[in-house]
């Protein structure tokens, strides 16, 4: 559409106001027409134009730039206000009967076909000559303030992922994990299992609303490996797949991935507060993966090993124009009462930002892409006074926490930002140990939460100080991607003397040399013979003692994949097989 085709689609009464606003005085002629033909020439005007852009406030000049350049020729308000904090007002003042706009009014025009004013395209050309484009967005990083207020805690979560890692691998393994058989979410019991074994970002809070808060890091961890290629479901409990998996960070690349591409679960369905999730406003959730993807890129945008606030990049995401908004329709989700609750035109705060919290939390930290920052969800601010049924929430979702983060170089590594990833060295608090011969040894104190975690993987607990290495469990983490070196750099950080007693090295040894005795070669089917006869004419035929054996008095033992070829043969001898 012209510039001019625009301009008509206004009422006389509307082209005065541009006019007026344009140059500053009211038009000498009354007819449509005329209006317009003035109009156009003073826009096309390189004098004129230049002259008016100049005179334009900065931030009339950003809303301007931003509608050419990002935002289609259309004015965003959302992402307008996320970049410079305010909109400008729609009109300044009255002249007479003839309203004057504010000054970037008069470069937006009606269209046939769309719903909002919009700058025609060859108005846009004009203005590129002097209106260029603006400053991309950016993400500022912070520095914490120390010590922290005693209401926000730091979960380092890069160096405990590989350990708790390990320890879910060896769970599953041993079929410790039950799964819902629809939903493959864990179940109660298996949450409180997890739990007893990892190092939770919050204790269980009194609240009403929200529960479920002492079980996010289990949670976290067992959706993400049952939606993983190294995990299979069987009926109601979680089995290890073909695929191998160990204890490093190409597994976790791995787990990310095939949660942001494959998963089908909403992860907004956490946001228990806001219903209508199930019902008709299921229709209109947007796509899982394409929110990942730009929450993904959202990340990929913080600057490694620097603390972000949640605040800001969730600004960032809205200002840029991400598609992380979970609805099409907000009117058809609610708070409390379907009545009176629906969103109607929710603002980002409300729908993307917990949603934005929900993934930070229980996906990206859970597998240490960042550490994080949390604030006690009784500490945190939860009003929504615009909203009805949020307003008097104690707890409006137990992600709201989230104050801080930065992406950590197992982030940087899993999103495709680095080439090689080689572990972050943190300095934690270690309680010196004693070695002692037949695998023993002693802590000189109570250990620290994450000391036992690690070390449970390998050993048991005899007494309140006192462990001892256990060949189930060495091999049992070893096959879930653990290492003998990872527990000889544990005890000897913490033991003055240099080396481990000469039993210890012999057990590592040994473990490491028979991790791979036995390896299963194919499935087999065992069979029962009627009588002594049958098992005895079997046995004396040439081709079938090729592949099968005699296992107990009447049973015969055979390769699974020669089953259909030995029935055949049973049959031609005249004997029947069931």
């Amino acid at each position: 559409m012209t510039l001019v085709q625009a301009m008509m689609l206004f009422t006389v009464d509307e082209l005065k106001s541009y006019y007026l606003t344009y140059f500053g005085k009211k038009p000498s002629v009354s007819r449509k027409a005329d209006i317009v033909d003035a109009l156009e020439k003073g826009l096309s005007d390189p004098f004129l134009l230049k002259t008016y852009w100049d005179a334009l406030p900065e931030i009339e000049q950003h809303l301007v730039r931003e509608s050419i350049y990002n935002y289609q020729g259309v004015i965003d308000r959302g992402r307008f206000t996320a970049k410079y904090g305010y909109l400008p007002s729609s009109k300044r003042r009255n002249s007479w009967q003839v309203e004057k706009l504010l000054g970037y009014s008069v470069f937006f025009y009606k269209s046939n076909v769309r719903r909002e004013h919009s700058i025609p395209l060859s108005l846009q050309k004009q203005l590129k000559q002097w209106a260029m484009p603006p400053e991309k967005e950016s993400i500022t990083s912070v520095v914490l303030s120390e010590p922290l207020d005693a209401s926000f805690r730091i979960h380092h979560r890069e160096p405990r992922v590989f350990t708790e890692l390990n320890l879910l691998l060896t769970a599953i393994q041993n079929q410790k994990i039950k799964v819902s058989d629809k939903t493959v979410s864990p179940t109660a019991a298996t949450l409180k299992y997890c739990s007893r074994s990892l190092e939770e970002y919050y204790p269980s809070f009194d609240f009403y609303e929200v529960s479920g808060e002492e079980h996010i890091l289990s949670y976290g961890w067992i959706k993400l490996l049952a939606n993983s290629r190294f995990t299979q479901k069987n009926t109601t409990v979680l089995t290890m797949s073909s695929t191998p998996a160990m204890s490093n960070a190409e597994t976790i690349r791995f787990i990310w991935n095939d949660w942001v591409f494959k998963s089908v679960q909403d992860e907004f369905n956490r946001i228990s507060a806001i219903k209508g999730q199930t019902g008709k406003g299921r229709r209109y959730m947007t796509d899982v993966s394409g929110r990942r993807m730009d929450i993904v890129e959202g990340l990929k945008a913080c600057p490694v090993g620097e603390w972000v606030s949640f605040d800001d990049f969730s600004r960032y995401l809205e200002a840029i124009g991400s598609d992380v908004v979970v609805t099409t329709a907000p009117e058809y989700l609610y708070a409390c009462d379907s009545h009176y609750g629906r969103f109607y035109d929710a603002d980002w705060n409300v729908l993307a930002e917990p949603y934005l919290q929900c993934v930070l939390l229980e996906y990206a930290a859970t597998l240490g892409l960042i550490d994080i920052v949390l604030c006690d969800l009784d500490k945190t601010d939860s009003s929504n006074e615009q909203y009805w049924g949020l307003m008097d929430l104690e707890c409006f979702h137990r992600y709201e926490g989230v104050t801080y983060f930065r992406l950590t170089k197992l982030g940087a590594y899993v999103l495709g930002e680095s080439d090689h990833y080689e572990p972050e060295t943190v300095n934690l608090d270690v309680t010196p140990v004693t070695l002692m011969p037949k695998g023993r040894f002693y802590f000189a104190s109570t250990p620290m939460p994450w000391e036992i975690q690690f070390i449970g993987l390998y050993c048991k607990q005899k007494d309140e100080l006192l462990w001892a290495l256990d060949r189930k469990l060495i091999v049992e983490a070893l096959q879930s991607g653990g290492s003998t070196d990872e527990l000889q750099n544990f005890v000897l950080k913490r033991d003055p003397q240099p080396f481990l007693p000469q039993d210890w090295e012999t057990l590592f040894k040994q473990v490491n040399q028979r991790i791979d005795g036995a390896t299963a070669q194919f499935e087999a089917m065992v069979y029962c013979c009627k009588n002594k006869e049958v098992l005895a004419l079997i046995l004396s035929n040439k081709v079938l003692t090729k592949y099968c054996q005699p296992l107990d008095e009447l049973q015969l033992v055979i390769p699974k994949n020669k089953a259909l070829s030995f029935k055949n043969k049973l049959n031609e001898m005249g004997i029947g097989c069931q």
